[in-house]
């Protein structure tokens, strides 16, 4: 089994982390939150999504809570 630091490289060279879920050791599953977790899911939320025009989740929650 593969764990997280061990991740592979996205094909396209942009030197961005592929994480998937066999890649997580498993008793990482169980809900517990490590640095690492905390870091990938963070490097997530910073991401801008089409969806939110072009926004990030961290911006369209912080927007929802102001109003």
């Amino acid at each position: 089994m593969r764990y997280p630091e061990e991740a592979r490289r996205s094909a396209g060279g942009e030197g961005k982390l592929m994480l998937r879920h066999e890649d997580t050791p498993r008793e990482s599953r169980q809900g517990a939150q490590s640095p690492l977790c905390a870091a990938v899911a963070a490097e997530f939320d910073g991401r801008p999504r089409k969806t939110l025009g072009w926004g990030t989740p961290a911006e369209r929650l912080r927007e929802l809570l102001a109003a």
